[in-house]
């Protein structure tokens, strides 16, 4: 089965949840089980979504805000985010980390991208500011 077969339900939350009407704080969690992403989790908000990041795990993320850019105020961004949890043993890292090119497809279109390693910075202005190519890091810790 293709992958983008499988992930049609993946897509179609996106195209509702994620789109350049939503909201602001809008988000979609995707973790892999059993080899193959699925959906795990819609909600809103940035300190929700911080919530539902767990320490021992590595998923992918995707989230809408919206921004001020080039002066033109209520711009909306959808950007992605490969979550990492500090605690998280290394051997899913690297599994889960394998997953990452068919979550930015299925987390798609997004206009940024981060990886994010620890909550201490998660937060709505280190997310603004890092998911634009030209911030230079795009790790958040």
């Amino acid at each position: 089965m293709s992958s983008s077969f499988r992930h049609k339900p993946i897509k179609a939350k996106v195209e509702e949840h994620c789109n350049l009407n939503s909201p602001h704080g809008n988000f979609i969690i995707v973790r892999v089980e059993k080899n193959d992403l699925v959906l795990s989790e819609t909600g809103h908000g940035v300190d929700t979504l911080k919530d539902h990041l767990k320490d021992d795990e590595v998923c992918f993320a995707l989230l809408t805000l919206r921004l001020t850019l080039e002066d033109v105020p209520d711009q909306p961004r959808n950007i992605f985010m490969h979550w990492k949890g500090p605690k998280a043993p290394g051997k899913v890292k690297v599994n889960v980390g394998t997953h990452a090119q068919d979550a930015i497809s299925a987390l798609s279109p997004n206009h940024g991208q981060l990886e994010v390693v620890g909550k201490t910075n998660f937060n709505e202005y280190d997310i603004g500011t890092k998911w634009h190519p030209k911030a230079g890091s795009h790790v958040i810790d």
